[in-house]
């Protein structure tokens, strides 16, 4: 007979209680009931594999499992009872306590995905370098110092190593030849093997926070790879190399030291978002014109006083984010940017803005335009024809008077002109119909003024 609806209910409370000793009490029982319990407390069973797997219940099950997920889960060390899974293809056994693997663990010999994230290992445990047929490998955030033996999982596709203390990778790191992702970002990495050029299917490298200076000429061999992110090291100089990377699509070196960039840069044929935000930059190469497929190119928080005629040539792109540098002259050429829709040029006081609005007029697809910190006493006329402008950022200046003609830009969604000297608006501001917000931080506004533009603007969020 089965359980009685008691019995089961007395079981499912044992099965959630916090307490080990209840739940190993309702294991006890059920071998006893040889699942003549309800579906309920079947689910409940499920819950606890490797318990399941030390008292032989739920057999079917445990035999067909494919996944397990043990993540957060507090344990110590992994029950022998893991290597009884015969079919287990994925393991997830992140965010636990453990610094070593049962050798029972190879005996899953169909493993191809497994999570070690967040655990204390020091090194590979030589168990892990047992499973073979592994494709996608997690070891972040564990501590680890180095990867020597790595190579011995020669079937990898994805290899997870962030946040670890890992100062040297093995020259074996390029006997992966199937490998497609590596991320290595923030451990302690100053240098890169010329074996890394043997990687010849990768697709993803992540460097980001290390101690790197420069790349491997051999980083050029990578001729698959679409992603290489360079982020916060301390990168002087790129390779001529560099160049031979035909696939690359995205390059990112903010938060590095380079002064300059090799003119190779211009065979990155397919290259669409370039980040070089925070660097030693002191000029371009004219070279930069030819890479027609850009679509982002940030050269914020560097040393450019001025760019070359060909950035006119960037047909492609959309963002331009020359923000914190020291531009004197802005070329006529950009008026050929026709596709460009943000363009952020804060903290560059020296330029003349007049000028460059009117370089601006044939962008009709300009929708985003960044102008704080320029230390402006008026708005430039020419800036009031952009009437495709949906954002616009003059906060930080010293306009003492918004011009009538704002009302001119009848697209505009948010208006920030904080921390300016300005004491009132003009009536026409309430033209803006779809303007949504307006930010006034900062300004010095009497309340009776602040009521009378938010009545203005009833439909729109003004911040003062």
């Amino acid at each position: 007979m089965d359980a009685s609806r008691d019995n089961n209910e007395k079981l499912l409370s044992l099965l959630q209680s916090e307490d080990e000793r209840n739940v190993e009490l309702a294991f006890q029982i059920c071998v006893g009931l040889q699942g003549a319990y309800d579906f309920e407390v079947t689910k409940a069973l499920r819950q606890e594999v490797l318990r399941c797997v030390k008292h032989q219940i739920e057999t079917h099950y445990i035999n067909n499992l494919t996944q397990l997920n043990l993540h957060f889960k507090k344990l110590a060390t992994l029950p022998e009872e893991i290597g009884s899974l015969p079919l287990l293809h994925s393991l997830n056994l992140e965010g636990n306590y453990l610094s070593n693997l049962p050798h029972q663990i190879s005996a899953l010999t169909q493993l191809t995905t497994l999570n070690l994230a967040g655990n204390t290992f020091t090194a590979l445990p030589d168990e892990l370098l047992a499973l073979k047929n592994l494709q996608s490998l997690n070891i972040n955030a564990s501590g680890l110092k180095d990867v020597i033996h790595i190579a011995r999982l020669n079937n990898l596709e994805e290899l997870f190593l962030t946040y670890n203390k890992i100062s040297e990778l093995p020259s074996s790191i390029g006997q992966l030849p199937k490998l497609k992702q590596l991320n290595l970002g923030q451990n302690r990495l100053q240098a890169i093997p010329e074996s890394i050029g043997q990687l010849h299917c990768l697709e993803v490298l992540v460097l980001n926070g290390n101690q790197l200076r420069r790349l491997p000429q051999a980083i050029g061999d990578l001729q698959h790879l679409h992603h290489l992110a360079l982020l916060f090291n301390r990168i002087e100089s790129l390779p001529p190399t560099i160049g031979e990377l035909t696939s690359l699509e995205k390059l990112e070196l903010n938060g590095n030291q380079l002064k300059k960039l090799p003119g190779n840069i211009k065979k990155l044929a397919v290259l669409r978002n370039l980040q070089l935000r925070d660097n030693r930059l002191t000029q371009l190469p004219p070279e930069i014109g030819e890479l027609k497929a850009l679509q982002l190119l940030n050269l914020g928080d560097n040393d450019i006083k001025t760019l070359p005629a060909s950035i006119g040539q960037l047909t492609s792109l959309k963002v331009l984010d020359l923000s914190s540098n020291y531009l004197e002259a802005f070329p006529e050429e950009a008026s050929h940017l026709a596709n460009l829709q943000e363009l952020a040029l804060q903290e560059n006081p020296d330029l003349d803005y007049g000028q460059v609005c009117s370089y601006l007029l044939p962008l009709q697809k300009l929708t985003k335009l960044g102008l704080s910190n320029n230390q402006l006493l008026k708005i430039p006329e020419n800036l009031l024809q952009l009437k495709s402008l949906q954002t616009l950022t003059l906060n930080f200046n010293h306009l003492k008077k918004l011009p009538v003609e704002i009302a001119q830009l009848t697209h505009l969604q948010t208006l920030d002109l904080s921390h300016n000297n300005l004491e009132d608006l003009p009536e026409s501001i309430q033209q803006l119909e779809t303007l949504k917000e307006l930010i006034l931080w900062g300004n010095p506004i009497d309340r009776a003024t602040q009521q009378k533009i938010k009545e203005w603007l009833p439909f729109c969020e003004v911040k003062v």
